[in-house]
């Protein structure tokens, strides 16, 4: 076994990969030596490159677009373990997401064996079910890890991907799909909060607490700059107000909580959740029904009782704070 750069085969991979998303079969034949084994499912493996450039080149031509959503890459030796999901969208507009699980083997710089474990079926027999949960990213209790995005960031981030992208190669994802840009990762990390702005603080602050926030940043009588009234476009802003945040950590979701002193609050809510624009905030709850039962007990009005989304587990239900801002409670995970 020869010495190795550790993460040189596993970057091969993904620039193998980056050659499917773009459809270049040619390219991706390329990579592999001279007597390969490259088997996709339970089809007859492909035993030479014109055989692989006409398995890849054939199968391009019956999906619009792919992407490999990317979760682990392992090496050990001279093999290389991949675990992700597939996304496919089909030419007629619909898409399927498939777990799969490939395994490399590379004999020097180019690999010798690929076997890709993955029921393709669904891709071209839509009528076939694939679990809502049939995902590498689903973990304990059903929720979902991370996806990192290594595919999309080979196309942005990675030199060779730069170029590609520049030169004919794009992925077929930017093109078709989802029609995702082809823009680096930006540096925004998360949503820091969410303002809503109320005709009287003193009523408004006991509602969200009531809903378990808690006040970690008071403005006192007020805060009035011009700095301030220039970010947010107006003459003059002398506004008072709290941070409340739902939980303890720095991520925590928070409410920038504001009644306007000049200029005077005007206007009213969204009358309805099908207004343009921002029309409610959704807290995840793990019992919905219980809450329900304890805001109503506390008069709040809700717009129905909870509702199970057909072909989930999710349950929602809507109601409004005291000025009328539609708030949403959920409980489960899509």
């Amino acid at each position: 076994m020869l010495d190795r750069v550790p993460g040189v085969m596993a970057d091969t991979c993904i620039r193998l990969f980056g050659r499917g998303e773009a459809f270049d079969s040619e390219g991706f034949a390329g990579f592999f030596t001279d007597d390969p084994v490259y088997h996709f499912g339970n089809a007859e493996p492909c035993l030479n490159k014109r055989e692989i450039f006409d398995s890849v080149e054939n199968f391009f031509g019956a999906v619009a677009a792919l992407y490999h959503d990317i979760r682990n890459v392992w090496e050990k030796g001279d093999t290389v373990f991949v675990e992700m999901d597939v996304m496919y969208w089909r030419k007629d507009g619909t898409s399927v997401t498939l777990p799969c699980s490939d395994i490399f083997r590379f004999d020097g710089d180019k690999i010798e064996e690929l076997r890709i474990y993955m029921d393709a079926n669904p891709i071209f027999a839509p009528s076939l079910p694939v679990g809502q949960k049939a995902s590498v990213y689903t973990i304990g209790r059903g929720a979902r890890a991370v996806q990192p995005g290594i595919m999309r960031k080979y196309f942005t981030e990675h030199e060779e991907g730069i170029y590609r992208a520049s030169n004919g190669y794009a992925p077929k994802w930017s093109l078709a799909g989802p029609r995702w840009p082809l823009v680096p990762g930006l540096p925004i990390d998360r949503i820091f909060h969410f303002n809503i702005n109320c005709t009287d603080l003193s009523r408004t602050v006991p509602f969200y607490e009531m809903l378990g926030f808690k006040v970690i940043l008071d403005f006192g009588d007020g805060m009035e700059s011009q700095e301030m009234a220039e970010a947010f476009g107006m003459d003059v802003a002398n506004i008072k107000g709290v941070h409340l945040r739902l939980g303890d950590g720095p991520e925590a979701t928070r409410i920038d909580l504001l009644e306007f002193q000049d200029p005077s609050p005007t206007g009213t809510p969204y009358p309805h959740l099908y207004h343009t624009g921002i029309a409610r905030m959704c807290l995840k709850t793990t019992d919905i029904w219980q809450m329900y039962d304890y805001l109503r007990a506390r008069g709040v009005e809700f717009l129905s009782e909870p509702k199970l989304l057909p072909g989930t587990t999710v349950s929602i239900v809507c109601f409004k704070d005291p000025d009328g801002t539609f708030i949403e409670l959920l409980e489960g995970d899509f």
